[in-house]
């Protein structure tokens, strides 16, 4: 797999997309661009505009406006998803003719599913692929592991600490890749180490927050070697975490949906942290969403741990997992009678663990 873009608005791009849930997240990306392109009184060279107030028109003819003392012009455009894909693509081909000295950011939402098409998209896949062309897209939900990783060493830096790379790393598979998420755990961590620079592995392990992916994973290994007591106990740890009783179910059975998908990739010898490497006709037997082939690329450290994981269960066995969850499922929606939701989930453990 090719080595993964790094986590900035390139200096000289003419269009950036930054979609993701966190806005905090985005104009951290945002003001690091400005500190280089717009130090100093260039502010005057920085123009913000609200997408539900302003057009694709009016962001293009900002962005043609000379800069007095910036590097470039920087149109910044919030809630940008509310345009139509139609209109962003003129303003995108209008700046990829003209090339002004002039840089268009636009900030959106997550991407979304889109009828009729494959891909989840910012606007529509048309849209998309002309915005990837003339610029770049940088998807915060979708990060790889080494973008998280050099996001966060460079956060840190920012607050004045020295995230070692070790320490970044544990702290990504701890948390996962999600910068909101990065975001408060760096900020712990710089607390936490108090009047020392550097950030070190254990400073992570004695601070940071386990990811309930990360939980729920450690949950399903103790269920798969049968051991109960395990289980419920890092169930119960969930629950006092304060995790709603149907997301916590959710988790967990997408859990096992990978579990499966790592069990029929390993069959067919093409388990990869490397999407080329997996045939197509394999991938499209596969979910569009919650897809290992997807998740693995992003979080390369995960591929050993899940093909342990599946050598561990026989297709008998998951799908009596998947019956015994679907049934919890049913308690949690009230669809079946059942006891307290935090039983029910106990329950659905014990029964998992049965062999």
């Amino acid at each position: 797999m090719g080595r993964q873009p790094e986590l900035r608005i390139p200096k000289d791009a003419l269009l950036c997309v930054i979609c993701g849930s966190d806005y905090s997240v985005q104009r951290m990306l945002v003001d690091q661009f400005l500190k280089e392109v717009a130090p100093g009184q260039a502010e005057f060279d920085v123009v913000e505009l609200d997408a539900r107030e302003a057009t694709p028109q009016q962001a293009l003819s900002m962005a043609l406006e000379v800069p007095f003392f910036a590097k470039r012009k920087v149109v910044i455009v919030r809630d940008a998803h509310n345009w139509q894909g139609k209109e962003v693509r003129r303003m995108a081909q209008s700046l990829h003719t003209t090339k002004p000295k002039a840089t268009v950011i636009l900030l959106c939402a997550e991407k979304k599913r889109v009828p009729g098409a494959k891909e989840w998209a910012v606007f529509d896949p048309e849209t998309d692929s002309l915005l990837s062309q003339v610029g770049r897209i940088l998807d915060l939900k979708a990060l790889g592991v080494t973008q998280a990783q050099a996001w966060a060493r460079r956060y840190a830096k920012a607050l004045g600490k020295d995230l070692v790379p070790l320490a970044a790393a544990h702290l990504c598979q701890m948390v996962g890749t999600d910068l909101g998420r990065l975001k408060l755990e760096v900020e712990k961590l710089a607390l936490y180490v108090g009047s020392r620079t550097k950030i070190a592995k254990s400073d992570v392990e004695a601070v940071a927050s386990k990811s309930p992916e990360e939980s729920v994973f450690r949950l399903a290994e103790a269920v798969s070697r049968r051991n109960s007591s395990h289980a419920l106990a890092l169930l119960n740890d969930l629950l006092r975490m304060g995790q709603n009783e149907s997301t916590l179910l959710a988790f967990i059975i997408r859990q096992f949906g990978l579990i499966a998908q790592a069990k029929y990739l390993l069959e067919r010898k093409c388990l990869s942290t490397d999407p080329s490497q997996v045939p197509a006709e394999v991938l499209s037997r596969l979910p569009e969403r919650e897809n290992i082939v997807t998740f693995l690329a992003r979080n390369p450290y995960w591929r050993d741990r899940y093909a342990a994981q599946a050598a561990k269960w026989s297709w008998e066995e998951l799908e009596r997992a998947y019956l015994i969850l679907r049934e919890a499922d049913l308690k949690l929606k009230m669809i079946r009678p059942a006891s307290r939701p935090a039983d029910t989930l106990r329950e659905a453990i014990a029964k998992l663990c049965s062999s």
